[in-house]
């Protein structure tokens, strides 16, 4: 039986996500030689509800999630303008770039490369540059 899809995405169990992370630590500090100290999330709630001075810290730390390509790709996601309008100063200039409008254009008038990509390797660079086999790879 799965657990709640809205806690647990993926058609994975609790038990199945604990597992992984249990893996994930083992490999941290056994293969990569990390130490840890894992504080679970549960913990961490009640550190806050019982220190006013910690959820005060806790709540100034501003981080900012990693992009995530699906939502926020030249589709919609970061690409709305972040302010309307402003003022320049002396010493400030803005710069708009505009790569959206550039697709059309792109893929009806330049060419692109076609079939599988060269791989480069250190023994390819360091090839002198007038070989004609330094990019070959068959």
């Amino acid at each position: 039986m799965l657990s709640c899809p809205k806690c647990f995405p993926a058609g994975r169990t609790a038990e199945e996500l604990f597992e992984r992370t249990q893996q994930r630590l083992w490999e941290l500090e056994h293969r990569h030689g990390y130490q840890l100290h894992v504080v679970w999330g549960h913990e961490i709630k009640e550190k806050l509800s019982n220190n006013t001075q910690l959820r005060r810290k806790w709540f100034e730390i501003d981080c900012v999630r990693p992009m995530d390509p699906r939502e926020d790709c030249l589709r919609g996601g970061r690409t709305e303008p972040f302010k309307l309008h402003h003022m320049c100063a002396e010493d400030e200039e803005i710069l708009y770039i505009d790569i959206v409008s550039l697709y059309p254009y792109v893929m009806k008038a330049r060419s692109f490369p076609i079939g599988h990509p060269n791989v480069l390797t250190r023994e390819t660079l360091l090839l002198p540059p007038n070989n004609p086999f330094a990019l070959d790879n068959s």
